[in-house]
């Protein structure tokens, strides 16, 4: 009679741990699932990034100024970039139909050079609102990339998983 006794709590207690490992694999779900919806439309949000890439054009401009900045500066831009957990990319025009382009993601710069068609695809957002004049008179387009924002993605991961592992223990 006893060893039935124990046998039903086990069976029991494995059907709660069951339980508890799907529902806290939904709400892992759920969570992750749920923020990066919510920041997938944020930033296919034509308002919420034109008015993104205007404040961090102008934060940039300000920065050009006050260092008296030219476009060849790869350092201190990285170094801007950095303070400002962004990543930016100036379109240059030259001639020909062509745009120089230095890309500074992270913590290196690339400069390379794209036709008109090319440079319409890659800068949606990089409209003639956001430009940028450095001390030398160069002016160029910018489009700005948030790190912040897909940081997000990272954050919500997290609560999903902290959320998985409270259901899990209740």
């Amino acid at each position: 009679m006893r060893k039935i006794g124990f046998s039903r709590l086990r069976v029991e207690l494995l059907f709660a741990a069951l339980v508890s490992l799907v529902v806290a694999y939904g709400c892992h779900i759920l969570i992750k699932e749920g923020g990066n919806y919510y920041l997938d439309g944020l930033i296919a949000s034509e308002e919420y990034m034109y008015g993104k890439n205007e404040k961090m054009s102008l934060l940039f401009q300000e920065y050009v100024e006050d260092q008296g900045l030219l476009l060849e500066n790869t350092g201190d831009i990285l170094h801007w970039c950095r303070e400002n957990k962004t990543s930016v990319t100036l379109y240059n025009e030259t001639t020909q139909g062509l745009y120089s382009y230095y890309s500074f993601l992270g913590s290196q710069a690339q400069i390379s050079t794209v036709d008109e068609m090319a440079f319409e695809v890659t800068s949606e957002y990089a409209t003639g609102d956001f430009s940028v004049r450095f001390a030398d008179g160069t002016k160029v387009r910018a489009l700005f990339y948030y790190d912040r924002i897909y940081n997000y993605y990272n954050y919500f991961y997290t609560a999903s998983l902290f959320a998985a592992g409270i259901f899990f223990f209740l």
